[in-house]
């Protein structure tokens, strides 16, 4: 386990995360390598029906069946021996008040500088209502089949309460997927499309964000890293933020949701940070993509978005008018940058994480460079999408050589 990723490393302190994490609907705790807990955010103590001083210090036993608690211990204790992660889709126990709770589950290995020794960070996304909506859909279908050739009328007004379920299901499918959209979910969107994800360490503050609305495609890439590990919290917290802004507009362009995501981040945090002293940001690349109008609009800071036409080859770089969040939108503004496509051309949305690879030539350390990246798309931008996956894999592992990985890395690639 690489304990260059230690809390003692983080700028935000320990109180500070602890007022994030509890603002996050998902279930967060920490425990050492006995099973102890010694951090529980507020969705984790309302679950055990317990105060902080009730939970710090206790084990699993305190509040479980003795069978389930085998069932976990012997889990953390594989991932503090392994140093690997678990995932579960599907985790089903009683909690203490006697209810059966259904939770996707990650649960990584965590080094803890005070005692010197690796535990077990968890992290739980309650599963009950995408059951239910679920069900509910399941339930729907059969009435529909059942009443389809009866009355057209009834047929209509369940179609109509069918579909509102399924736009729930899918506002509640970011928090199932506890972060990331799988790729299922990227290639009914983007069919010709590939997304390169490779993070840098086991806890990470990069992800990508794809979802539809009225007719345009949104996509985001979300780098948070300048938090150091506290960048997981911070990426979920950004997640729930954009999924909550695209439910409640109607085609709200990539510099809108900039800015009520701006909002949304300072009023979150300024609670628990002197927003003044605070030097970390979040980068965000936003663009909406209208396949039917062939237009792509952007607005974001960090890396660039990359434009392939093939008819003149030309690569487009919109400016970068943002420095990061959160920060004073009184000073800075939101502009969104338009960009005519065509049929045929592929663009690329990314963070930094390719560009500052590091590798090792001739004694020197040599960065990639946006230059090289450049070219490089330029040159595979013809192969089909699996294809440049698979090229961008292998050039980057090659090029990286003996050198550990820079930074996460995300480039999404899509043709139109």
């Amino acid at each position: 386990m690489n304990k260059d990723i230690a809390a003692s490393d983080l700028v935000l302190n320990a109180d500070t995360l602890i007022k994030i994490i509890d603002k996050l609907p998902h279930i967060v705790y920490l425990k050492d390598s006995q099973h102890r807990f010694l951090l529980a955010n507020k969705a984790c103590l309302t679950m055990l029906n317990a105060t902080g001083e009730d939970v710090i210090g206790k084990t699993d036993h305190n509040f479980y069946a003795t069978s389930y608690v085998n069932y976990v211990h012997e889990m953390e204790s594989s991932i503090v021996r392994d140093g690997e992660k678990k995932i579960v889709p599907e985790e089903r126990f009683i909690d203490p008040l006697g209810k059966e709770q259904i939770m996707k589950t990650i649960r990584l290995p965590f080094y803890i500088p005070e005692m010197d020794e690796i535990g077990v960070l968890g992290i739980a996304v309650n599963m009950a209502k995408e059951k239910e909506m679920e069900d509910s859909i399941r339930f729907q279908n059969e009435i529909l089949q059942q009443q389809k050739e009866e009355i057209d009328e009834k047929r209509i007004i369940a179609e109509d309460l069918y579909n509102k379920v399924r736009s729930g299901l899918r506002v509640s499918k970011f928090i199932q997927d506890a972060i990331l959209p799988n790729d299922a979910s990227v290639k009914r969107l983007l069919p010709d499309s590939f997304v390169l994800y490779k993070p840098k360490e086991v806890t990470n503050g990069d992800f990508y964000w794809v979802q539809a609305k009225d007719g345009l495609i949104y996509m985001a890439t979300i780098d948070c890293t300048e938090f150091d590990a506290g960048g997981t919290f911070i990426a979920m917290l950004c997640y729930d933020l954009l999924s909550e802004i695209l439910k409640g507009k109607y085609k709200p362009s990539p510099a809108d949701i900039l800015y009520e995501l701006n909002e949304g981040l300072k009023n979150n945090l300024e609670q628990c940070i002197d927003l003044a002293q605070m030097s970390e940001r979040v980068y965000v690349n936003i663009c909406a993509v209208d396949k039917d109008k062939f237009y792509i609009e952007h607005c974001g800071s960090g890396a660039p978005i990359l434009l392939v036409n093939k008819y003149s080859n030309l690569v487009l770089e919109p400016k970068n008018d943002i420095t990061g969040l959160p920060f004073n939108d009184a000073v800075h503004t939101f502009v969104d940058n338009r960009i005519r496509i065509k049929k045929g051309d592929v663009f690329y949305l990314m963070t930094d994480g390719i560009a500052i690879q590091k590798t090792r030539i001739r004694n020197q350390k040599e960065t990639f460079g946006y230059d090289r990246l450049k070219d490089l798309m330029l040159e595979i931008s013809d192969f089909t999408m699996d294809k440049q996956l698979e090229l961008l894999n292998e050039l980057i592992t090659d090029f990286r050589g003996e050198e550990e990985q820079t930074d996460d890395i995300i480039l999404i690639g899509v043709r139109i």
